[in-house]
């Protein structure tokens, strides 16, 4: 009898679980999800806890992701309501009903964007898209009239709620702002700016590359010319990473056919060779059993120096061609890098667009922001290295001191995932490790680094040549003068 009590606790078990199981797969069924729709992520928990402040809204949420009771934000929670107001009347024949109408059918289409389930219904949903999605766009509106307003022209304000548009949990579906944007120019006449130039427009002033003046007007105009609509990008980081982080235009190790055959054909170059085949010989006779594997990474900007490896500034703003901060290369012992410009917002932007990249599923090879995330750590690592490169006029740090930016990219660059066999910089760390380890290289290095950085070693070093040259030439004549005496 008890073993019949057991079998039927059993079966009463197993029934619950496949109960529940079947539950949950329906439900899943009801609601389906394509993978593919996702659009807005969240930051993982491991990745922001080092950097939250960098991730999270400072000012002003946008989206479900950034909904809460945080003191911090509740003042703007009020000003949001008299933006919804003010872009409202751009329209005077539009109305209210209008716009909620044109929200609520694009409602299930919004809310499957958002990678984690948005815990809020239906009506709570279609209320948030508008407000945030109104404010959006009359901030940028505002923004692009010069409008005096409290919030764009507040010196403090401004920069604060422009960061916060540009977080990767910070965003709304861009279809969303087309609806809304189509709504409010359907009557206001042809001098009015296309949704995609009011937003390039307005994304130019945020670019990280932090370009001149007198080449900005050439910057905003080449990627005006993004190829598609506001249909082809998520949001506003999506089309940001569009316009601003461009594919590098050269090779990052800067070498053509002919320059690498006559580079070669160096007697410097044939020397070095030399040594480091007898270098290896020697490592390979005298080394343990074993394979050896050879660092994936690059030094830092202070072993670099003393291995002989010069820091440049990269000029790369041209009227037709404009480069990119991503423009890296490396050719002779030069390391070309444009310049950065380093604040507290840029760290913002740089730390989401990593975790849009990885986000998104860019392949290894095409993965610009973090291969770059993943050289600026390699090569500043400590205050000395931040030293070196303001130095060489390639960074500007605005942060409160060089450790505060050393020790950024140390902690930030252990959370992307890196495939250094296959990004975009991967040839160009082969050939700085290559250079690096030449004995030649080393030699020139120590050369320059001890005898022709301070005047004294010259002077000596001079004088010593000085004396030998002399001292041979009066024994060449002495001998000379043995064997062939004067008639």
């Amino acid at each position: 009898m008890a073993q019949d009590q057991g079998e039927a606790v059993a079966i009463d078990i197993s029934d619950a679980v496949l109960s529940s199981v079947r539950l949950k797969i329906n439900a899943l069924n009801r609601h389906p999800m394509a993978p593919e729709s996702f659009a807005i992520f969240r930051v993982p928990a491991y990745i922001r806890q080092r950097n939250q402040h960098l991730y999270e809204p400072r000012m002003v949420s946008v989206g479900p992701y950034g909904r809460g009771d945080r003191p911090v934000l509740r003042t703007m929670e009020q000003h949001k309501w008299r933006y919804l107001q003010d872009f409202l009347s751009r329209n005077p024949y539009s109305r209210i009903d209008d716009y909620i109408a044109v929200i609520r059918e694009l409602e299930p289409r919004a809310r499957q964007r958002y990678f984690e389930p948005v815990e809020l219904s239906a009506d709570e949903f279609v209320e948030m898209l508008l407000l945030d999605g109104c404010f959006v766009l009359e901030f940028i509106i505002k923004w692009s009239q010069g409008d005096d307003d409290s919030v764009c022209t507040t010196g403090w304000s401004l920069p604060l709620v422009c960061g916060d548009l540009l977080l990767l949990e910070n965003q709304i579906p861009l279809f969303v702002l087309e609806k809304l944007f189509e709504l409010v120019t359907f009557t206001m006449g042809d001098n009015v700016p296309t949704l995609m130039e009011l937003l390039v427009n307005y994304l130019a002033s945020e670019n990280i590359e932090s370009p001149e003046e007198e080449m900005l007007d050439s910057r905003v105009s080449t990627n005006a010319s993004v190829h598609g609509e506001a249909k082809d990008f998520h949001h506003l980081l999506h089309l940001y990473y569009r316009c601003y982080v461009l594919r590098p235009r050269t090779d990052p190790t800067g070498s053509t056919i002919c320059g690498t055959i006559l580079k070669w054909l160096k007697p410097s170059k044939i020397c070095a060779s030399l040594l480091s085949y007898l270098r290896f010989k020697n490592d390979e006779w005298h080394a343990p059993a074993g394979k050896k594997r050879s660092p994936n990474t690059i030094p830092s900007a202070t072993v670099l120096l003393q291995a002989g490896v010069t820091f440049r500034k990269k000029n790369h703003y041209h009227h037709h061609h404009p480069g990119s901060f991503l423009d890296v290369t490396f050719h002779g012992g030069v390391l070309e890098i444009p310049f950065l410009s380093v604040n507290n917002s840029t760290l913002s932007l740089f730390t989401n667009l990593v975790a849009f990249e990885q986000c998104s599923g860019c392949q290894p090879e095409e993965a610009y922001m973090t291969s770059y995330a993943t050289f600026m750590n390699c090569i500043i690592d400590t205050p000395r290295d931040v030293t070196i490169l303001q130095q060489s006029g390639i960074l500007e740090n605005q942060l409160a001191s060089d450790m505060d930016l050393a020790v950024f990219f140390n902690e930030f660059s252990n959370c992307p995932a890196m495939y250094y066999k296959q990004h975009y910089l991967a040839g160009l760390f082969r050939e700085v490790r290559k250079y690096c380890n030449s004995d030649w290289n080393k030699w020139k290095a120590k050369l320059v680094r001890d005898y022709f950085t301070y005047p004294w070693p010259i002077l000596s070093l001079s004088a010593a040549a000085v004396i030998l040259i002399s001292t041979l030439v009066q024994t060449f004549f002495a001998v000379y003068s043995y064997y062939h005496p004067r008639k």
